[in-house]
C-alpha cells in the first residue's frame, strides 16, 4: 500500500470501531491541486486513549496529547491522528491556553487557517463549509472567518499564507492581504527560530521578497532589506537597481542549498552604505561587500541560524566580488581553494554565475571563465592535485620523526611548502619534500 492507501485505511478501521474520521489539511488541498502530498494527516471524534486502543497493535508515539495528537507508525510511514476539538483563548500569538475536544468536524474545521486548509474527506465526501474547494478552483487563499482573527491567534499564518499562496501558485483574498499589512507587528510576538523557518521557504519561491515588502512584513522582518530598491546603480555592468538586481540574482538561482540563496540575497545589500559617484557620472559601491557581510551576520545572528551557516553565507559573500582571473590558471584555483575550500569555492562559482545573470546581458561573456575554471577544479579533484595541507604527501607526524619540535614551526615549514606545491615549483612526494626541507635546515 502507499501512503494514501495506508490513510484510508486507517480511516476505515477507525469507522468499523463506531468512529468518524477524515483526511485533513495539506494534503487535500494538494490532492485537489494535482500535487504529490507530503503526508496525510486524520482528524477523528475518537479520543487519545479510544484512537489508541483502536491501533494497540501499531507502534503508538505521543506526539502531541496535550492537543489530542497521537502517531501511528504503519509499516515505514508516520500519521498524526488527531481529535475534534475548538480552541480556548489565544494569549500569546501563536497557540491556545486550552483545547476542547468537540463531535463536530464542522466545528473542527472552524478553528483552522485558510480556507483550503479547511476540508475534511473520507475518500467518499468532502467536507468543505467555508468553500475552500471552489477556492482552490479559482487560486485564492483566504482566511476561514476574519482574517483578524485568524491572525490575531496565530501571527505566524502571515507568513505561512505569503508561503503557501507562492508555493501553490495562488493569489491573496484582498481581506486576507489587508488583515497582514494591518496586523504585520504580531510578529513582534513570535520566536524568531518560527520566523526563521518560513523566512528560509519563502525565499526560495520567485519573488518572495517582493511578497515581503508589499505585505510590509519585511518591516518587521529586516527592513534593511527594503532599502536596496531606493539604491540605483548607474555603472556599466548594470541596469538595474540594487534591490531588483538581487532579486534577479535569486531566481537565476535554481538549487536547493540554503547559504547560496541567503548570499545571493544579502551579497549587494551593503550597497546601501557605500555607493560614490565618479566625475564622469559612474557609480562605484567599494568595499560593499564588507558591508554586506556585516548586515548578513546581524541578520543570520538574530534569527539564530546555526553557525556552520552563517560561516558559509559570509564567506561566500566577502568572495562574492573577487574577479576571477582574466586567464584562469590552476595556480590561481589552487589558492582559492586553499583559502575556502572546495565545496565553498564550488557555491561561489555559483553565486558568481548568478550574480553575473542578474547584471547587464552585455557582459555575459564573463561566465565562459566559469565554465574553465570548474574544469579546472574538475581536474585538479580527479588528480588529486594538492590545495591544502591535508594534500601534502607529508604531515606534522614526518617532520616530528625527522627531528622537528611540535609547533610553529612546523606549521609555518608546512604552509611553505605547500605553496611551493601550488606554484608547482616543488613536487608533492615525500622524497622530494623531505629532501627539501633536509636542506631548507641545513642552511638555516
Amino acid at each position: 500500500m502507499n501512503q494514501k492507501e495506508k490513510a484510508f485505511k486507517i480511516i476505515e478501521t477507525l469507522e468499523n470501531n463506531g468512529y468518524e474520521a477524515f483526511i485533513i489539511g495539506g494534503a487535500i488541498r494538494d490532492e485537489l491541486l494535482g500535487l504529490i502530498p507530503k503526508d496525510y494527516d486524520i482528524t477523528t471524534n475518537a479520543k487519545p486513549d479510544e484512537v489508541k486502543q483502536v491501533f494497540s497493535n501499531f507502534r503508538i508515539i505521543d506526539t502531541g496529547l496535550k492537543h489530542g495528537t497521537v502517531s501511528i507508525i504503519f509499516d515505514d510511514d508516520f500519521f498524526e491522528i488527531t481529535t475534534y476539538r475548538k480552541d480556548g483563548i489565544y494569549e500569546d500569538c501563536r497557540r491556545p491556553k486550552e483545547i476542547f475536544y468537540t463531535e463536530s468536524i464542522i466545528e473542527d474545521l472552524s478553528r483552522r487557517d485558510f480556507t483550503c486548509n479547511a476540508i475534511a474527506w473520507n475518500g467518499r465526501e468532502f467536507i468543505d463549509p467555508y468553500g475552500g474547494i471552489e477556492d482552490l478552483k479559482l487560486g485564492i487563499l483566504q482566511t476561514v472567518g476574519d482574517p483578524n482573527d485568524r491572525f490575531r491567534e496565530d501571527a505566524l499564518r502571515m507568513l505561512r499564507a505569503v508561503r503557501i499562496a507562492l508555493e501553490k501558485n495562488m493569489f491573496l483574498h484582498h481581506n486576507t492581504r489587508n488583515s497582514i499589512i494591518r496586523n504585520k507587528n504580531l510578529l513582534h510576538q513570535i520566536s524568531r527560530e518560527r520566523i526563521r523557518e518560513e523566512f528560509n521557504k519563502i525565499i526560495f519561491s520567485n519573488y518572495g521578497i517582493k511578497n515581503l515588502i508589499s505585505l510590509s512584513l519585511i518591516d518587521v522582518i529586516f527592513p534593511e532589506i527594503k532599502e536596496m530598491f531606493n539604491v540605483d546603480q548607474n555603472n556599466p555592468y548594470h541596469i538595474y537597481d540594487v534591490g531588483n538586481h538581487t532579486i534577479r540574482s535569486m531566481n537565476f538561482y535554481e538549487g536547493d542549498d540554503l547559504s547560496i540563496k541567503l548570499a545571493l540575497l544579502f551579497h549587494d545589500i551593503g550597497k546601501i552604505d557605500t555607493r560614490t559617484t565618479d566625475e564622469d557620472g559612474i557609480d562605484h559601491f567599494y568595499k560593499h561587500s564588507l558591508y554586506s557581510e556585516i548586515y548578513a551576520e546581524k541578520f543570520l545572528k538574530k534569527y539564530k541560524y546555526d553557525n556552520q551557516t552563517i560561516e558559509n553565507v559570509l564567506i561566500l559573500i566577502r568572495c562574492h566580488d573577487i574577479e576571477l582571473f582574466d586567464v584562469p590558471s590552476k595556480k590561481q584555483i589552487k589558492k582559492m581553494l586553499n583559502l575556502i575550500g572546495f565545496e565553498n569555492f564550488e557555491k561561489l562559482l555559483i553565486v558568481k554565475e548568478c550574480d553575473i545573470k542578474a547584471q547587464y546581458s552585455k557582459y555575459l561573456n564573463r561566465l565562459d571563465n566559469i565554465k574553465i575554471i570548474r574544469n579546472m577544479m574538475e581536474e585538479i579533484k580527479n588528480e588529486n592535485e594538492a590545495f591544502s595541507i591535508k594534500d601534502l604527501a607529508i604531515n606534522g607526524d614526518d617532520l616530528i620523526s625527522f627531528g622537528l619540535k611540535e609547533g610553529k614551526q612546523i606549521g609555518m615549514i608546512l604552509n611553505n611548502v605547500l605553496e611551493l606545491v601550488i606554484e608547482d615549483k616543488l613536487k608533492n612526494s615525500k622524497i622530494d619534500i623531505m629532501n627539501y626541507i633536509h636542506n631548507l635546515l641545513d642552511n638555516a
